[in-house]
């Protein structure tokens, strides 16, 4: 089973950054977000190349009953083709890195659990938890996934937004969107190897709120595997902790490197 941060890292790689507010901690460097291209949104794809076939088909089987004339559609998607954009839906991030094929509703039926209604969830939030959309489970028609947290401790997600948005991170509150329901993907990525922070105090004073660069990481399991465990071991290197090869695996090498970062910093 892969690790929630492997996903995460990738869907932030096609993120723009230019809705992150400032200071806010993320779950990989800020340095990381958009460096695979950023992704437009289009209804009914999952990460493919835009071509005009494409776009008639989204426009006639969705946007034109949804109120878009072909003239708005059409100036929102200019350039695209010519681009060679790449496109996908909301759901449609994730069924493009994991191979499946479902909905946002199919995903909280299928994917999660330690799920319910928002107002009935009293836990903190969680790097990877989805929040979706709708009024009822079998209403669901959104997706996001919490990749960070403001200053202010409210949580940072990532998602793609819309036709004339692409694919962003942004504050919760932000995008326009009533969310109703969240849930842990337990059932196709782990939670366990790798704890990041929950949602902070928010009562966080601005003069220590995190750097935007800064990746707060628990390791609980050895042997914990993905590009997240790499961008550690590079920057634990580059300060002088020796963790050996920078290759993606935590072991007693990279331990002990942190280990020896932790001594050092454990008093300042």
């Amino acid at each position: 089973m892969r690790n929630i941060m492997e996903f995460l890292a990738w869907g932030i790689s096609h993120a723009s950054p230019a809705r992150i507010p400032a200071g806010s901690t993320l779950c990989v460097p800020l340095s990381h977000v958009g460096s695979g291209g950023v992704w437009k949104y289009l209804m009914g794809t999952t990460g493919v190349r835009c071509t005009q076939a494409r776009l008639d088909r989204a426009y006639n089987k969705y946007y034109s009953g949804w109120g878009w004339s072909r003239k708005s559609f059409d100036s929102v998607t200019a350039g695209w083709v010519a681009a060679k954009e790449m496109v996908c839906d909301c759901q449609g991030l994730e069924d493009c890195f994991s191979g499946a094929d479902t909905n946002a509703k199919g995903n909280y039926a299928n994917y999660c659990t330690e799920k319910g209604r928002i107002s009935d969830i009293t836990r903190p939030y969680i790097v990877g938890e989805a929040l979706f959309v709708g009024s009822s489970p079998s209403k669901i028609d959104h997706v996001v996934w919490v990749c960070g947290f403001a200053p202010d401790g409210e949580p940072i997600i990532l998602h793609e937004r819309g036709l004339a948005h692409g694919c962003v991170i942004e504050r919760m509150s932000s995008c326009g969107k009533q969310f109703t329901y969240r849930g842990l993907m337990t059932k196709r990525y782990s939670y366990e190897a790798i704890t990041l922070p929950t949602t902070p105090a928010p009562s966080t004073p601005p003069e220590t709120a995190p750097d935007p660069e800064q990746i707060v990481l628990r390791i609980t399991k050895p042997l914990t595997k993905g590009s997240f465990v790499k961008d550690l071991q590079d920057l634990l290197n580059s300060g002088g902790y020796d963790c050996g090869t920078a290759d993606g695996i935590y072991g007693e090498k990279s331990q002990k490197g942190l280990q020896a970062f932790i001594a050092m910093h454990k008093d300042m």
